[in-house]
């Protein structure tokens, strides 16, 4: 099945707004950032050795080689992830937590 990024947006959009945005943005401007290597195209992680992603709403960013665009992997529960650019769209800046 393959869907429109608009309705990726809208649905991620629901799906987040349900978590506290406090949760998503607390202390995202100190995150380890963890380099990820393709192989044929994909990339695979081991979620458990990301401890950022050991509780509901923990966020990690993710480098891929090959591409200058970081990328936030977030949880929203224990088997649903949502994968975010972390550039954003109206200023093309990396994401940053307010201060």
């Amino acid at each position: 099945m393959t869907q429109s990024r608009r309705d990726f947006v809208r649905r991620a959009g629901t799906a987040l707004g349900a978590l506290p945005l406090a949760q998503l943005l607390a202390g995202c401007a100190g995150m380890t950032v963890y380099r990820v290597a393709p192989v044929s195209g994909q990339f695979r992680l081991d979620l458990n050795s990301l401890t950022e992603l050991s509780e509901q709403a923990g966020t990690a960013v993710l480098s891929v080689e090959g591409t200058d665009a970081p990328l936030l992997l977030v949880r929203y529960n224990s088997n649903l992830y949502y994968t975010l650019s972390a550039i954003c769209t109206f200023s093309p800046c990396f994401w940053n937590s307010p201060s």
